[in-house]
């Protein structure tokens, strides 16, 4: 087993916003990460093409709101993976025009993510 930091990357938020979060992140043991290839999520208040939600989407990582990281900290927190509550809305209208589907396209994504791995069990 490999020990894995649980690495949170952010998406169209201010500096001021930013530092806001990080006593979030803190608290459950979560890192800030500027690269989002080597993040574990996505945090965008709503869904626009940038590089950083187009490297989410095809790693298959989750990309969520910042409600999600406020959940956490809750006195009844959400479970790590509960994502599909706290997706971000679609604004961008050309995405709309062919019915995308954030929630469709991660759980495609996601099962591909280990396909053609091989596993050996000791």
């Amino acid at each position: 087993v490999k020990y894995a930091p649980l690495n949170i990357a952010f998406s169209r938020f201010s500096k001021s916003e930013l530092k806001k979060f990080q006593g979030d992140l803190t608290a459950i043991g979560a890192v800030f990460v500027k690269d989002v290839s080597k993040a574990c999520f996505l945090v965008m208040n709503y869904l626009e093409i940038t590089l950083k939600s187009l490297i989410a989407l095809i790693r298959g990582i989750p990309i969520v709101t910042d409600e999600w990281l406020k959940q956490l900290n809750e006195d009844r927190p959400v479970s790590l993976f509960q994502v599909n509550s706290f997706l971000p809305p679609l604004i961008n209208r050309k995405l709309r025009k062919f019915n995308f589907q954030l929630d469709i396209s991660l759980c495609v994504a996601r099962k591909n993510v280990l396909k053609n791995k091989t596993f050996i069990f000791l």
